[in-house]
């Protein structure tokens, strides 16, 4: 059995991993950085979707700051941004969620343009864990899944546990 702590979590599976592909694959390593800073908002407040973690996290960290620029008024008065728009779609269904989204590029961020670079987002996601590291060193060793069997991608197989 292999126990996954959140410092592996984000080390391996979301940095390393959104790293290793992102030049090749920006699409693909924007969702796994999509879905850290939902992670990370998650980390701050349990209260809310993902939605309202992903614009907690953004709202948080100083090193996210930027995307708030992409933030926008949507019905019933809420808070949305269309970076976690993008997120959804391409998470959820592989397609753009709505015509608010971003463009994803593998280079930098032009956020004036809705240009969002991989290059960029990784190594402001990385520097926002990092914050989260230096601030809540006790919760690095906090077990998130355990996986029973081994890893091949074949999800029939592999029973992933709720620690």
């Amino acid at each position: 059995m292999e126990i996954i702590t959140l410092e592996k979590l984000f080390e391996e599976y979301i940095l390393k991993a959104s790293k290793e592909i992102s030049e090749k694959y920006p699409f693909q390593a924007s969702i796994i950085l999509c879905v850290a800073i939902e992670v990370l908002g998650r980390l701050l407040t349990a209260a809310g979707g993902s939605r309202h973690r992903f614009i907690t996290a953004l709202d948080h960290f100083e090193a996210l700051k930027d995307y708030r620029k992409l933030h926008y008024t949507g019905k019933r008065n809420t808070k949305c941004n269309k970076l976690y728009d993008l997120r959804c779609g391409l998470a959820h269904n592989f397609a753009l969620n709505n015509t608010s989204c971003v463009s994803i590029s593998s280079g930098v961020n032009d956020l004036d343009n809705n240009i969002v670079g991989v290059k960029s987002l990784f190594n402001d996601v990385k520097s926002a864990w990092e914050t989260f590291q230096n601030d809540h060193p006790e919760k690095m060793n906090d077990i998130q899944f355990q996986i029973t069997g081994t890893v091949t991608g074949a999800t029939q197989t592999n029973a992933i546990q709720n620690a």
